[in-house]
């Protein structure tokens, strides 16, 4: 009658160990979701943050555009009120 005692023994010690294998695979996955989440995190605040710095420097070219705008009409200004040479040495 030993031999069923052993192998009832037997029986719940791999019952034991399935179970204990099925907590460890479940912290697993858990620890992986929560890594996963973290790295989807992380990738959404950099994919916000290069959003944010391009938006800034378009904005810092537009206004460098714009300024080199105003430089040359003021200097095309200038260049109008300037007497046209070839017709002062004309006459």
């Amino acid at each position: 009658m030993l031999f069923p005692n052993r192998m009832a023994a037997v029986q719940s010690a791999v019952a034991e160990q399935n179970r204990k294998r099925e907590e460890a695979m479940h912290a697993l996955e858990v620890v992986q979701r929560e890594r996963e989440h973290a790295a989807d995190t992380e990738r959404l605040r950099m994919q916000s943050k290069i959003a944010e710095m391009a938006e800034e420097v378009g904005k810092k070219i537009l206004q460098k555009e714009l300024m080199l705008r105003e430089e040359n009409q003021s200097k095309f200004s200038q260049l109008e009120q300037v007497p046209d040479i070839y017709w002062l040495l004309r006459y």
